[in-house]
């Protein structure tokens, strides 16, 4: 996500590639330190006006937790949108934290990866 833009990286069951910063609803996630759910977004007046809410594929629920740099800088989210209400479990939301983690763990490898090659080559 930068100022102007949300970008998926991968998805399932909505196929939306990228979107206005200001349309997304990753873009409060990523103010957060810890996660950011709604369990309504027809009834959030931040999100009830969303084409994904008010229109196919009508996403009712959201989870997010942002993915974090080491230092604390939120680069993304990995989300969850549904179009049922519903309220994930504490076990899951750990479950979620972890993936997250091992998500950034990844993109931090992939970065030390592509400096060592630009280094050797």
């Amino acid at each position: 996500m930068d100022s102007f833009t949300q970008w998926t990286v991968s998805s399932y069951g909505l196929p939306i590639k990228q979107m206005a910063r200001e349309d997304s609803i990753c873009q409060y996630t990523i103010l957060h330190q810890d996660y950011f759910e709604v369990t309504d977004l027809s009834k959030d007046d931040r999100f009830k006006d969303s084409s994904f809410v008010a229109n196919e594929p009508n996403c009712s629920y959201y989870f997010g937790i942002p993915l974090q740099t080491s230092d604390g800088f939120n680069l993304g989210s990995l989300c969850l949108l549904d179009s049922t209400q519903q309220k994930i479990s504490s076990a899951k939301i750990e479950l979620l934290q972890i993936i997250a983690h091992e998500m950034m763990n990844r993109i931090l490898s992939i970065h030390e990866i592509q400096k060592l090659n630009r280094i050797t080559s």
